[in-house]
């Protein structure tokens, strides 16, 4: 802080003099940041803040557009064995200075900062979108690429440029539409993610992107597809024209069945079951394609449409002959709160189906279905033998049939020494939740607390703190895992639980109720100690000291 109060002190250009030669350095990072905050926070100091952004802009000027082009082959051949402008080209490939750039603007200095600025800040995004999408070899991912961060600025800069960002905007979509037909799935998958950004920019060009990205869905490679559904669903959300578009992409039976199949997703993803949704979802139950047909069927369920028709349209698929089409049309009915015999004899014989993904489905959807027989405890009991994902799926809904079935629990009994991992935390994790704390529960949850995984560890501790037992050992259990654990790097998290309070600690692992929650083993253990009434802060004191 004082290092960057000193450099902004500084008049005009040493204050830049002192920053530009540890620019890039990461320890220096904050220290510049502060400065442009500090610049950047009050009219009278904005035109210096200004001129440091618009001099990190700057470093590089944009290399010649031809030279990364696909569409030029010889150009890139040339200016690879030339090195013509190599520097301007890995600068903008890299796009550090972009990315510091816009951190500063848009994070440190939104008020004090002049137009011309802005207009350098657009002009930047606006080529380096365009060179990203021209590159043949460039491939993005994350949230945090320079392609994204370049598209959300040009979006968040909006009308406030003096210079026309509409304008660049434009080009930048007619370029990225272009690029929807490129030769490389890459480049469409892409293109097909950044539209959605630019297409929040204004409702002319919204009108421009949609119909590029419903023509997306028909892609001959799923990432393609995935990325403009994706794209379409969050341009949806403020936008009615993108549900009229999907609803004639549904529509059209002459486009590509993976466009309808899409297009049926997506419509379930938008949350607005609107008249005209379902019509055009129940009319796609009779498509001539299943992958289709199954999709506008979970979308029925999703949007949760409890109509006569619905369950009409969903009761035909269930009794089409096609087992896969009515493990999905069940999901949707269990959705909406209907089963029935039917449907049970369905799912029983689902779990011995060849095709490992329905069996799983049917041993997700037996767990709620509202029908339960010894057949069903069977059935389930024999997929514990299946693979992996079955197994997963016959565990949870073992669990969910009888918390206090005996014959249930001596079946996560025989998982926790499953050769799966996972098995074995899942099955940790449901004994925690049946509520039963016998003698064989609590042998066989302490014996897991010295599992080789860690995940199985932490489930392990965490169901000992839920049932809340100490008999069995389980205390000092828990503590002689702590001490192990400390080998394994723990000593830092220790010393920080130390300094909270149990009220704190007890809050914080709440949240370990939910099987998605992650935490390390030992914060599990000090948790469960807590919980079983024991001093957890003495003796995390005791293990750091």
């Amino acid at each position: 802080y004082l290092t960057a109060r000193h450099i902004a002190a500084q008049p005009d250009p040493d204050y830049i003099d002192l920053v530009m030669p540890h620019l890039h350095k990461a320890w220096w990072r904050e220290v510049h940041l502060l400065v442009i905050g500090y610049l950047g926070s009050g009219s009278e100091n904005a035109d210096k803040a200004s001129r440091l952004l618009l001099w990190i802009l700057d470093v590089y000027p944009q290399p010649w557009r031809l030279l990364p082009s696909k569409r030029f082959v010889l150009w890139r051949f040339l200016a690879g064995q030339m090195g013509w402008q190599f520097e301007r080209r890995l600068a903008w490939i890299l796009a550090r200075e972009f990315l510091f750039a816009s951190s500063g603007f848009f994070d440190c200095a939104p008020l004090g900062v002049n137009a011309s600025l802005r207009s350098s800040l657009a002009h930047n995004a606006h080529h380096l979108l365009l060179q990203i999408t021209l590159d043949p070899g460039r491939i993005e991912t994350g949230d945090a690429t320079p392609l994204k961060l370049a598209a959300s600025s040009l979006v968040s800069l909006g009308e406030s440029t003096s210079t026309g960002s509409g304008q660049a905007s434009a080009e930048v979509v007619a370029a990225l539409v272009r690029a929807l037909g490129d030769s490389e799935w890459q480049v469409r998958q892409v293109a097909a993610g950044s539209l959605v950004q630019l297409g929040q920019a204004s409702a002319v060009v919204a009108t421009e992107v949609v119909v590029a990205l419903v023509g997306a869905l028909g892609d001959s490679e799923w990432q393609v597809r995935q990325a403009a559904a994706g794209s379409l669903v969050q341009l949806g959300q403020a936008s009615a024209e993108v549900a009229a578009a999907l609803e004639g992409a549904l529509g059209n039976s002459d486009s590509k069945w993976q466009a309808r199949q899409a297009a049926a997703r997506s419509l379930g993803q938008l949350n607005q079951p609107t008249s005209e949704v379902t019509s055009i979802l129940l009319r796609a139950l009779n498509d001539c394609n299943s992958d289709v047909r199954k999709a506008a069927a979970l979308s029925l369920g999703q949007l949760e449409i409890s109509s006569s028709d619905v369950f009409d349209g969903l009761n035909d698929l269930l009794n089409s002959g096609n087992l896969n089409e009515a493990v999905v049309a069940i999901k949707s009915l269990h959705k909406l709160g209907y089963d029935s015999p039917k449907s049970l004899n369905v799912l029983l014989a689902a779990l011995d189906d060849e095709d490992e993904w329905i069996r799983e489905d049917a041993a997700t959807e037996l767990g709620d279905s509202k029908y339960v027989s010894p057949e069903v405890i069977r059935k389930l009991d024999d997929a514990l033998d299946d693979i992996g994902w079955v197994r997963f799926a016959a565990l949870e809904s073992l669990r969910k049939i009888s918390l206090k079935n005996g014959h249930v629990l001596q079946r996560q009994l025989t998982a926790i020494n499953d050769g799966s991992w996972g098995v074995r935390s899942w099955a940790a994790q449901n004994l925690g939740r049946l509520g039963d704390s016998s003698p064989d529960v609590l042998q066989a949850l302490t014996l897991a607390l010295k599992d080789e995984s860690a995940q199985v560890r932490e489930a392990a501790a965490v169901s000992l703190g839920l049932l809340g037992d100490v008999s069995y050992g389980v205390e000092k259990a828990l503590i002689e895992a702590i001490e192990s654990e400390r080998g394994k790097g723990s000593k830092t998290i220790l010393r920080s639980l130390w300094e909270r309070d149990r009220h704190q600690l007890s809050l914080k692992f709440f949240d370990v109720l939910f099987p998605e929650t992650r935490i390390h083993a030992v914060e599990a253990s000090i948790w469960a100690l807590g919980e079983l009434g024991s001093n957890s802060l003495e003796i995390i004191e005791r293990l750091i000291n």
